[in-house]
């Protein structure tokens, strides 16, 4: 089940970052990125509406 769904998805993202503080010149970082599954994500959502209820 785990290698049909993983419980985590690894991405690489550009993110813009600021050269120094308060510069209007940016610069892309690429950001290793983890993410939870959407079924995963669904489920957390779902339990915290059980929770509070």
């Amino acid at each position: 089940y785990c290698l049909e769904n993983p419980p985590y998805k690894l991405d690489w993202k550009d993110i813009e970052v600021p050269v120094s503080e308060g510069s209007p010149i940016t610069t892309t970082v690429r950001m290793h990125k983890t993410y939870k599954n959407v079924s995963q994500e669904i489920r957390d959502q779902l339990n915290a509406k059980a929770e509070a209820v």
